[in-house]
């Protein structure tokens, strides 16, 4: 408990802890027991007090002898994470203990006083939490995940982190009808005529300041596809929304396996359509007469998916859509793809990447380098992390800097390894299959729900629209600025980089007649890639317990307030919307298309 609370797996406050509780228990049982009813009771039952009390003691220090003799086995995760980052996952793992160990008592009052007891035990047995969540989360069914990635719309929780949800003049729940005419390439044709789409509306000021704004986010909340609303993601949201001082639109599309691939696609592009052609007036917004309004798409984790196949519908839609302003994309699940090995050639692109991102330096030399007798031992993490600052804490405790020198000439030297070949580097889904938020069995289950009921036949090779990255250069190059920012440790961090790679080399290609020094400056705008070491995923949903989601949000608003001016000031002609006539955008749509059946 001690050493988790502390965000820092130790052996050392383990074996502490033991002592400590060992020593207490014998102290305890010299004392009298606590029955002062009546002397008599208290002299007769002091013997059998004692015997239980010592008796515990000693089957507690039986439980840890191999701890306590320091024969324990190495702690894999004491360095995969910033000390911040694993005690808000401490936390994080109580919770969903405590909510899943009781989510099949009846009545709902007594299932939610049961789920708040049991965190509080699961607090103080973090093992026992664990072992709880990996007996769950080996045979996921949709109801368990449903309540561990929802818990944060609970009614309790929501009280208890108000401080962190600052107050808005508008945050409440609106629809979005479909766009007018209804689309007739859906591929749900027996959910005719197809209901509007519900979402939720974040604005800092009044509704009078609301019609006169220019510029809209529209937010793709992530959450696996088959769960968390936009009410799950308020705190950061809210957050986002007054720094911006924008509005925000949440969507709440259609979760799997009730509405599989490709319905929240679709819901999205739906929504992003309607903004477009009402130009705002379905939120409140009121544009003067032949202004376009701006629009900038957000996802995070399954949400960045959608937000970049929104982007694809717009390209191939029959009747000309425009880009939004840019992509923001945080943690994004661009690859359903579950390979274990990278191929050469995404090596090569995350080594490209590398050179332009200090964050991957890290990620590259896990890949690339392990210890000779512990192959899939990780780089430490840092302490933590200054995400404006761009600098990590490397400082190391007095314990990590001496402990090893005084057993250095009992252990073997296994700091040396050799360089494994770059077609053994494995991808970050089997690198990080130990992750403490994103384990290899909701992968599954999120893409089996996802994928298994949709009315198309399912291509995981080619189809872009379910793997973003794979979408032909084509597309890319149409693609609008992206920014995107995710967790070293995290297991979609292939993802990122991956995309990000492409989408630069794609781009630098396009450009490749200009100068050198303009075309760096012109990729410098279009492409920003933040790597945050030691950290997993879900930090955005870690505001207030994280400190670097605060930094990240800061951020965040820097680049959307960026954008915007930017387009508002027709400074940067990549950014502003382009507009076609329609014979050239039906031949921008044909070449496209020969581009994706190529």
């Amino acid at each position: 408990m001690l050493d988790h609370a502390l965000g820092r797996p130790s052996p050392g406050w383990q074996r502490t802890q033991v002592l400590a509780t060992v020593l207490g228990l014998l102290l305890w049982s010299r004392r009298r027991p606590p029955s002062r009813l009546a002397s008599l009771i208290a002299f007769l039952t002091a013997a059998a007090w004692t015997v239980v009390l010592r008796t515990l003691a000693a089957m507690h220090a039986l439980r840890h002898f191999a701890l306590l003799t320091w024969m324990n086995e190495p702690e894999s995760r004491a360095r995969m994470y910033t000390r911040h980052y694993f005690r808000v996952t401490y936390l994080f793992n109580a919770l969903d203990a405590g909510f899943l160990t009781a989510m099949h008592l009846r009545p709902a009052v007594l299932r939610d006083l049961a789920s708040f007891l049991l965190t509080g035990f699961y607090l103080c047995c973090p093992v026992m939490a664990e072992h709880k969540i990996h007996a769950y989360r080996h045979s996921p069914t949709v109801q368990m995940l449903r309540v561990s990635l929802n818990k944060a719309a609970h009614p309790v929780l929501r009280f208890l982190t108000r401080a962190h949800r600052p107050r808005l003049g508008i945050r409440r729940n609106i629809v979005l009808p479909r766009p007018a005419p209804a689309p007739a390439e859906t591929s749900f044709p027996g959910a005719q005529p197809l209901p509007a789409i519900p979402a939720r509306l974040y604005y800092a000021g009044t509704p009078a300041e609301l019609a006169r704004c220019r510029e809209v986010i529209l937010q793709c909340p992530g959450g696996g596809f088959v769960a968390m609303n936009p009410t799950c993601h308020d705190d950061w949201t809210s957050t986002l929304a007054q720094r911006t001082g924008r509005p925000i639109v949440g969507l709440d599309y259609g979760k799997a396996p009730q509405y599989p691939f490709p319905w929240a696609i679709e819901e999205c592009f739906d929504a992003y359509r309607t903004l477009l052609a009402t130009r705002g007036a379905c939120i409140g917004l009121r544009l003067p007469r032949g202004e376009t309004l701006r629009v900038i798409l957000l996802g995070d984790s399954a949400g960045g998916n959608l937000a970049v196949t929104t982007c694809y519908k717009a390209m191939l839609a029959a009747d000309p859509v425009p880009m939004p302003q840019a992509l923001l994309l945080i943690y994004p699940s661009l690859s359903f793809e579950m390979n274990c090995w990278l191929s050469p050639d995404e090596i090569a692109l995350i080594s490209s990447e590398s050179a332009h991102q200090s964050g991957l330096f890290d990620l590259e030399h896990a890949k690339h380098r392990r210890r000779e007798y512990a192959p899939l031992s990780e780089p430490p993490a840092p302490r933590g992390y200054d995400v404006k600052a761009d600098r990590a804490d490397t400082r190391t405790s007095w314990s990590t800097r001496w402990l090893p020198r005084c057993f250095a000439r009992f252990r073997s030297d296994v700091r040396k390894g050799p360089d494994i070949p770059a077609a053994l580097s494995m991808s970050s889904k089997f690198s990080y299959f130990r992750d403490r938020v994103l384990t290899p069995e909701m992968l599954r289950a999120f893409a089996l729900l996802y994928l298994t009921k949709s009315p198309i036949p399912i291509d995981l090779e080619k189809d872009f629209l379910i793997s973003p990255v794979l979408a032909p250069d084509a597309l890319l190059a149409e693609l609008p600025p992206v920014y995107m920012i995710c967790g070293e440790r995290d297991p979609l961090i292939d993802d990122t980089v991956l995309f990000a790679g492409r989408y630069r080399v794609v781009h630098e290609e396009a450009i490749r007649q200009r100068r050198t020094r303009e075309r760096s400056r012109s990729m410098a705008r279009r492409l920003h890639v933040k790597i945050l070491p030691g950290i997993s995923h879900g930090f955005l949903n870690m505001l207030g317990l994280l400190p670097e989601t605060a930094q990240i949000l800061d951020v965040m608003a820097g680049w959307v307030g960026a954008v915007f001016d930017d387009a508002a000031a027709a400074a940067d002609v990549q950014m502003a919307p382009r507009t076609l006539s329609p014979a050239a955008a039906a031949r921008r749509r044909q070449a496209l298309l020969r581009a994706v059946e190529r």
